[in-house]
């Protein structure tokens, strides 16, 4: 009893200590000791929290920052003027027609005319002001105080997750705030807005449509479709921004995001996927039953296209459809945390930035003070892994795979350590909440067949 009592405690404390005012001083007094004694022990920072620096994608001396490359911006660029710019330089792209047409905007010669790393700038300028609008908006709306919201903006900026979203220069920032309103317009009941943004957030990026599921939860299935069809013909429709050829884009365009699913599954920043954790447990057993392999090697060749799709369709079916049979006993914040986590994992690829998502649900468990009040057994377990997850994943922690004495190649070796127990959270965060709405269907199936049984006839009670 005495252990129970432990245990409960150590989970009611990572439960009602999650909250951005203790993260933001633990990830700003670890980037302040990661940046003191990265030339101690030689390494470099900023690649155990993002990739290599110099990836190739732009002259450094010209268009980056010091030796530095922000290879999700450069590289995208250079095709995405193209009349088909998924097949215009070999690479495996899967951005969709508008934001490719954003990378062409900012690749575009007005802008370098003014000055040749201004685009570079003005991507960084806006990835900032984006990750800032939740709390700016938490200010501004009296949601939350000046000195409560002042730390939502520090954590949105200093994230491990957004750290490395400002390092790669992806144009993904924009699927932040659009995230935030659409759970605020779901949580207010607002049918249009929430299928406006819903459309946006696809245009940008096609996967974000797995957050249609709140919806369906929200507004039922008459609603559901109508944003479904609506949706579908936003994306096929954007097609015309690129207008030579378009049913031949739209099919490269698939082709290339089906490629796109078998990231391989090397333990870096690169693949937070469930499918990509079965890879992973491959190749460590792989590289635990080989001498002197490379970390690299081990984990290669990838899942294949079949294997990886079968793995997120059958885990995207399980977790969803027990997120929508439990939902009349699900509170709104826990649907918004669950499916969130589920979208982190059913897709066969999530880079590391996309985990700043999680970051979001927290903004509207403190704004309802859900931390601190008293929560079911099985919930308070969710949001305690949870807590242990933001924990890990928030700070930039200053250890890498180098640090541990891992034979891995260069490109690799100063990879953090942080990003694979990450991944780790991450899948037992959805193990946990799987369960929870198992137990909840099963328990709701009992109280169903219990007052069925005693609304039955006498006599079929009596004789059946």
């Amino acid at each position: 009893m005495k252990v129970h009592h432990r245990i409960n405690s150590v989970k009611h404390y990572f439960v009602r200590s999650t909250s951005f005012g203790n993260l933001a001083w633990l990830s700003l007094i670890i980037i302040g000791f990661g940046t003191l004694i990265s030339s101690y022990i030689n390494i470099k920072y900023s690649e155990t929290i993002s990739f290599s620096v110099q990836d190739g994608w732009c002259d450094p001396k010209l268009q980056g920052i010091g030796t530095h490359c922000f290879g999700d911006f450069y590289a995208p660029i250079t095709s995405a003027g193209d009349t088909n710019p998924w097949i215009a330089t070999g690479l495996k792209f899967a951005y969709p027609p508008v934001s490719f047409a954003y990378f062409h905007l900012m690749g575009s010669q007005y802008l370098i005319a003014i000055f040749i790393k201004f685009p570079l700038y003005l991507n960084i300028f806006l990835t900032l002001i984006a990750l800032s609008i939740p709390g700016l908006h938490q200010i501004w709306t009296k949601r939350q105080p000046l000195k409560e919201g002042k730390w939502v903006i520090a954590i949105m900026l200093t994230a491990t997750p957004a750290l490395m979203l400002i390092d790669r220069g992806t144009n993904n920032y924009l699927l932040v705030p659009l995230l935030y309103f659409y759970f605020n317009a779901i949580r207010s009941e607002k049918s249009t807005q929430s299928l406006g943004l819903l459309v946006l957030m696809v245009l940008w990026k096609p996967q974000m449509f797995i957050f249609v599921l709140l919806y369906l939860t929200s507004f039922g299935f008459r609603k559901t479709i109508k944003a479904t069809l609506i949706t579908i013909g936003a994306i096929l429709g954007s097609f015309v921004l690129y207008p030579h050829g378009v049913l031949q884009n739209i099919s490269d365009w698939i082709s290339n995001s089906r490629a796109y699913q078998t990231y391989s599954p090397i333990p870096t920043p690169g693949n937070y996927s469930f499918a990509n954790l079965i890879g992973f447990l491959r190749g460590a057993l792989r590289f635990l039953h080989s001498d002197g392999v490379l970390l690299g090697s081990a984990f290669r060749p990838p899942m294949s296209q079949l294997s990886v799709t079968a793995v997120s369709l059958v885990f995207g079916i399980l977790t969803l459809g027990a997120l929508y049979a439990a939902k009349r006993n699900l509170n709104l914040n826990y649907q918004i945390l669950a499916t969130t986590v589920f979208f982190l994992l059913i897709p066969g690829t999530t880079f590391g930035y996309y985990l700043v998502f999680l970051l979001v649900p927290l903004i509207f468990m403190i704004e309802d003070c859900e931390l601190q009040t008293k929560l079911p057994s099985r919930q308070s377990w969710s949001y305690a892994v949870y807590g242990i997850l933001l924990f890990v994943m928030v700070p930039a922690w200053p250890i890498n795979l180098r640090n541990l004495g891992i034979p891995v190649p260069p490109v690799w070796e100063y990879i953090g350590v942080h990003w694979m127990f990450t991944h780790l959270l991450l899948v037992a965060l959805a193990v946990v909440i799987f369960i929870d709405f198992l137990s909840i269907i099963i328990e709701s199936r009992r109280v169903y067949w219990r007052i069925s049984f005693l609304k039955r006839p006498r006599f079929l009670t009596r004789w059946g």
